[in-house]
């Protein structure tokens, strides 16, 4: 199955108004997705010469670019680290140059990368994902039934079947987020090649052995 985009009547102004219902949520003290954070670090990504296909962008030639990190769980609840979730790592890249194109963000010098240690979600579109966003924000105790009058009976439980790792509340050991591979929220296009998404594996060694 090739990837495709499916750009739906209303798209933009429908966005628009998800972007600003996710900001309010995302405010502290509450935040409702990746509301714990492990850790915030300082570091630096190091872009070797890549083949011609991966030159794009920020890894058009070699070079170092320092960065910020923020490791956190995807629930926006303050849970033990043993409880199954989702795992994300934010990378804010910092002297970066060109025009950004978010709004209110035209003129600054950072490009930020989002990933999280699953290859997909469950959700087929952004109206799904919010519409989960806006159940969970509310806790687990009803989650169920909330998700079967969002979504319907039948897409409810294509959901539910996915999301069943991370709905349990035994806790068992968690991996390292620099040991397990970890994935963009979105598929990216190399020159001459099909759009796909590949996982990124972190290191806290130096490509130069620093």
């Amino acid at each position: 199955m090739s990837f495709h985009e499916i750009i739906s009547p209303g798209e933009e102004a429908r966005f628009e108004g998800y972007a600003a219902e996710l900001r309010a949520m995302q405010k502290v003290p509450r935040r409702a997705l990746h509301a714990k954070q492990h850790l915030g670090a300082e570091g630096r990504l190091e872009v070797a010469a890549l083949p011609a296909q991966l030159r794009v962008a920020v890894f058009a030639e070699p070079k170092t670019w320092p960065v910020y990190l923020r490791f956190s769980n995807g629930s926006g609840r303050q849970q033990h680290d043993g409880i199954p979730d989702v795992r994300g790592i934010a990378v804010k890249l910092r002297g970066v140059p060109g025009r950004k194109i978010i709004k209110g963000l035209e003129d600054k010098k950072t490009q930020d990368f989002l990933f999280i240690h699953t290859p997909a979600t469950p959700f087929r579109t952004p109206d799904e994902f919010v519409a989960f966003v806006r159940i969970a924000a509310k806790g687990k105790a009803l989650l169920v039934p909330r998700i079967f009058a969002a979504l319907g009976s039948r897409r409810a439980l294509q959901v539910l079947r996915e999301l069943r790792p991370f709905l349990s509340i035994r806790r068992r050991p968690s991996a390292s987020a620099g040991r397990r591979p970890s994935w963009p929220s979105f598929p990216t296009r190399r020159r001459g090649s099909r759009p796909s998404r590949c996982a990124t594996i972190w290191s806290t060694a130096s490509a130069k052995g620093r």
